[in-house]
C-alpha cells in the first residue's frame, strides 16, 4: 500500500478503503513488513502509515499458540 510505484498500489489503496483501521499485526509480521519495505525503499512511508494509526501491534501469548497450529 505504501509503494506508489507498485503496479498493484491503486488496487490496494482502493481495497484498503473498506478496511477498519487500525490493522492488527504481530511483531513477526511487523519485522517482515520492514524487511520488504527496506528492499523496496519505502521504509519512511511505512513508518508514516504506522505512526498515523494504520497498524496496532498485538502480542502473541502462550494461550494463542494452539490456534496458530491450524
Amino acid at each position: 500500500m505504501v509503494d506508489t510505484r507498485d503496479r498493484w498500489h491503486q488496487a490496494c489503496v482502493g481495497a484498503a478503503g473498506s478496511l477498519r483501521l487500525p490493522l492488527v499485526a504481530t511483531t513477526p509480521v511487523l519485522t517482515e513488513t520492514f524487511y520488504f519495505a527496506a528492499k523496496r525503499g519505502v521504509v519512511w512511508p511505512t513508518w508514516t502509515f504506522i505512526r498515523n494509526g494504520g497498524i496496532r501491534l498485538a502480542m502473541i501469548t502462550d494461550a494463542d499458540l494452539p490456534a496458530l497450529e491450524t
